[in-house]
């Protein structure tokens, strides 16, 4: 029986610095990360998944920002079974934080955050997955 392959976590954010240190870390935490440099970026990314994938993403940056794309996330051919999501942000209230979750956002964590918060929070988004293909 093959062994799946791990489930892609992808890290949206348009701060190229904070996104390299979280895909770092999380890799360091066993996870397989890649940086998508935008929204768009991200979609190509999970359409070419077909495993499906996690994404991390910030909810406001230019363009398409995070609760777009949450959105997006949750249309056909996207369902929660190939995608889930970890939500962060500098500047959400509390408005914000709770549209991204009626979104479909699994968690949505404040900037500056505890690294333990990230990766429990990465590790539920994973583990939802991986339940979901059994």
């Amino acid at each position: 029986m093959d062994t799946p392959r791990p489930v892609p976590v992808i890290i949206v954010d348009d701060e190229p610095d904070l996104a390299l240190e979280i895909a770092e870390g999380l890799e360091a935490e066993g996870f397989a990360t890649t940086i998508a440099e935008s929204a768009q970026d991200a979609i190509r990314r999970l359409l070419a998944a077909p495993q499906g994938g996690v994404v991390v993403t910030d909810l406001r940056m230019p363009g398409m920002g995070g609760l777009q794309l949450i959105r997006l996330l949750r249309q056909p051919p996207f369902t929660e079974a190939l995608v889930q999501i970890v939500a962060m942000s500098g500047h959400a209230g509390p408005a914000d934080q709770q549209a991204a979750r009626d979104a479909g956002a699994g968690a949505v964590l404040l900037k500056p955050f505890a690294w333990e918060d990230l990766v429990a929070a990465t590790t539920r988004a994973r583990d939802a997955l991986l339940a979901g293909r059994g």
